[in-house]
């Protein structure tokens, strides 16, 4: 199948986030959503626009989510 206009400026943009997300900063990032979702011990997450990373995923379930289920 062709790609359209759509798909290629969607697939641009997918790899220009990919590219973002490797860089260093992370780390800040991860802290600060540590800190601000608490405690998630035998929580369920949500994480909506997950994206290309299982950074998320893998932290939640590191951090005691009983479930996690990303979306993008």
């Amino acid at each position: 199948m062709p790609s359209s206009p759509s798909t290629s400026q969607y697939d641009t943009i997918g790899s220009r986030y990919a590219a973002i997300k490797k860089q260093q900063g992370s780390s800040f990032e991860l802290a600060a959503i540590q800190t601000h979702i608490g405690n998630i011990t035998g929580r369920r997450v949500l994480d909506l626009a997950c994206g290309l990373d299982i950074t998320a995923y893998t932290k939640a379930v590191e951090w005691g989510a009983d479930r996690v289920v990303g979306i993008d």
